[in-house]
């Protein structure tokens, strides 16, 4: 078998396009367009691809953060994304070659949180790749939308069913579905600031969504996906907002990247909370989401910790707990 070679270059969406369409789960941390926005957001990210003599088998993004001009730590976050059926041996050997590329003599470090369930086996798997484990795995819920919508519905949890027919039977709501014009979402990104200012936590930068919008749109524009299905083009933003005369009370924003979609920001008024409406917004982001094409919804990442409440509301859609193998360095 020959060595496994590693290409470090600048992000490009044009020549992975299919494999991004053909990733049954693809994490939006590996998607070309989150790349290019958290760039534009002032990260250093490149896109790494694992060649095994003359064929492409992975590709990877990899953020790059250097402290005091000294000290280079790069981060590969939920990925690679293998495009080629592969070994473990294969596998191992790509991410070794990828670690050699940075020289701990020289103060560069690389962890991985790759996109691996904990368990004995992947465990096991990292060990073999002579890295300790320094970071316990992200949490995260994944829905899967493919049955039709009267399943979905028959999967939500009791409590959270009743809570969306609650809200269903509020008078005087408007729901309104957007995303592909800024201002369907401008307010709820208002909202969101707010939100982080009021509770002081820090989260992705909320310019990111627009610089992810205009990346995705203009690889659509550059190139017909061709795959070996017939693949419908996305609007990269979905967008939710309930209306009750004439102001927004509830909404919610989804990223949508390849066959999968992620839950970015949500936000309702106090009077929406009492009466359940982040249960509509949700239940009606499914829908408008299915009806896109989108397979696969990633909740944005649940704690069970420090935000109990929020991960009971995720987890009440029917979706399923994963937890990653941990950070890796």
């Amino acid at each position: 078998m020959k060595a496994i070679n590693i290409d470090k270059t600048s992000i490009k969406a044009h020549q992975w396009q299919q494999a991004y369409f053909e990733q049954p789960f693809l994490p939006l941390q590996q998607y070309h367009a989150y790349g290019h926005a958290m760039q534009a957001c002032g990260a250093d990210v490149h896109q790494i691809s694992f060649q095994d003599g003359q064929e492409n088998i992975g590709i990877a993004l990899v953020m790059e953060t250097t402290f005091l001009g000294l000290v280079k730590i790069a981060t590969l976050y939920r990925g690679p994304l293998w495009i080629k059926a592969c070994s473990d041996i294969q596998k191992q050997q790509a991410l070794s070659a990828l670690a050699a590329t940075y020289k701990k003599w020289q103060w560069q470090f690389l962890i991985t949180e790759l996109n691996l369930s904990d368990t004995p086996e992947n465990q096991l798997f990292m060990r073999g790749l002579g890295m300790r484990r320094v970071l316990t795995g992200f949490s995260t819920a994944w829905l899967d939308l493919r049955p039709d919508i009267a399943e979905l519905r028959r999967n939500l949890l009791g409590k959270w069913r009743n809570q969306l027919i609650k809200a269903e039977k509020a008078q005087g709501l408007t729901v309104n579905i957007g995303g592909h014009k800024t201002h369907h979402y401008t307010w709820l990104i208002e909202k969101e600031e707010q939100q982080q200012t009021a509770k002081g936590y820090k989260a992705l930068p909320t310019e990111l969504i627009g610089e992810y919008a205009k990346a995705a749109q203009t690889a659509q524009s550059a190139q017909t996906v061709k795959t070996t299905q017939t693949v419908q083009q996305k609007q990269p933003i979905v967008s939710v907002t309930v209306m009750q005369e004439r102001q927004p009370i509830a909404g919610a924003l989804f990223l949508v990247h390849g066959q999968s979609a992620t839950y970015h920001i949500g936000w309702a008024g106090e009077q929406a909370r009492k009466q359940n409406i982040q249960n509509l917004v949700m239940w009606q982001g499914i829908c408008a989401l299915k009806k896109q094409g989108v397979f696969y919804l990633d909740m944005g990442g649940i704690n069970t910790a420090e935000l109990a409440g929020i991960t009971r509301f995720k987890l009440g859609t029917g979706c399923t707990p994963f937890t990653s193998v941990g950070g890796y360095l």
